[in-house]
């Protein structure tokens, strides 16, 4: 049976478990895959990260018991029939989480607060705020070329969604266009589905909203080029969510 989908209201838990490295098996695999093609989940996790980084340096760590949840299962699973067993286990996993996460988390402010009794004078870092995720919608013709792209502007994140680009001939590439009217290349983008890109730490601060995202078609060779060669098959402005 297929493991049920995680819910969006999961999301700023599940953000937190994987700061911690607590999930495991299927569930660790849907969040690495919901981090990597969700840039808000993605941001969510770089900001739990960095609430808990001036914590992990004073705290040791400790193995959990071995086989204490493989314990649990077997015993669900030798009193139930598959049916019910599959059930509990699926119920199991979410409880475990939960329990796991509740007990870091009072673990790490027990510290936390035990630190800063010690140490009165001790500056406190304040959590940095979320990460902002930019979105564009590139469009030309009717029947031409279209893209949606995604970037997290503090961790150079992009995902480009791309459709309906020839499957021969020239190849796409993209460009930010700033205030200033001079084209960027961020590289060549997929023809076809969807790719992630890094854009460079200095041509983050050119992704503001009004910003232009416009896609051209340049010969493969060479790219990213210093300037495109034709116009644009598609473009679009940028906008903050």
């Amino acid at each position: 049976m297929a493991e049920p989908e995680i819910p969006r209201d999961e999301w700023e838990a599940l953000a937190a478990e994987l700061a911690l490295g607590l999930p495991e098996g299927e569930t660790r695999e849907q969040a690495l895959q919901l981090q990597r093609n969700d840039p808000a989940f993605a941001a969510e996790v770089v900001a739990w990260e960095e609430r808990f980084a001036p914590l992990f340096d004073e705290i040791a760590p400790v193995p959990a018991p071995p086989g204490h949840w493989q314990r649990i299962a077997a015993a669900l699973h030798g009193a139930a029939n598959d049916n019910d067993a599959q059930t509990l286990r699926q119920r199991l996993r979410w409880w475990q989480r939960g329990a796991i996460t509740s007990a870091a988390v009072a673990a790490i402010l027990l510290i936390f607060l035990t630190f800063t009794w010690q140490q009165p004078n001790r500056t406190i870092p304040a959590p940095r705020p979320a990460s902002l995720v930019t979105v564009a919608q590139l469009t030309g013709s009717d029947n031409g070329p279209s893209f949606i792209a995604r970037i997290n502007r503090q961790t150079g994140g992009m995902v480009v969604d791309s459709q309906d680009v020839p499957r021969e001939g020239l190849a796409p590439e993209l460009w930010v266009i700033p205030a200033d009217g001079t084209p960027h290349s961020l590289g060549l983008v997929a023809r076809t589905g969807r790719m992630h890109m890094h854009v460079p730490v200095p041509m983050r601060a050119m992704l503001r909203d009004g910003a232009t995202l416009a896609v051209t078609m340049e010969p493969a060779a060479g790219a990213p080029h210093a300037a495109p060669s034709s116009a644009p098959v598609a473009s679009g402005k940028i906008a903050t969510i």
